[in-house]
């Protein structure tokens, strides 16, 4: 039996440096994504609503809001940070404005009643809201 072996050349030699590398540490510097992203919160006056706009606002995004009462009646200076947008979702023309140069959209709409108002909160309104959106192209 004959056996055959292969073997490559490698070579270590390269073009040598005559200085030694230099290799300098870049310095790690936490700063908020420049506010390209914007997001649409819709009812960002509520409970949930003005925690999301919040935390987003902390996180380096644009906020905008919209809900029937428009400008929120919080007085954080955080609030100050949001674009107030007064509107309701079951007249869906109203969210045009709102909707200009968003990238996002965060429903925090819902509600508690009888059976056709909670079908209207919680369902047609959002729908509306999907809709525009995507005419909006969101």
């Amino acid at each position: 039996m004959s056996s055959s072996t292969s073997w490559r050349h490698l070579s270590s030699e390269s073009n040598k440096v005559d200085e030694p590398f230099k290799v300098e540490e870049a310095e790690t510097v936490n700063t908020p994504p420049p506010p390209t992203e914007k997001l649409l919160v819709l009812g960002g006056n509520g409970f949930v609503g003005s925690h999301v706009c919040k935390e987003a606002l902390n996180r380096g995004l644009a906020v905008a809001s919209l809900s029937r009462s428009g400008r929120s009646s919080l007085h954080d200076a955080w609030a100050n940070d949001v674009t107030w947008h007064q509107g309701n979702l079951l007249a869906p023309e109203t969210l045009k404005d709102a909707l200009t140069g968003v990238t996002s959209v965060i429903s925090c709409v819902g509600g508690f009643g009888s059976n056709s108002q909670m079908y209207k909160i919680n369902g047609t309104a959002n729908i509306n809201a999907i809709r525009a959106a995507s005419e909006q192209g969101v």
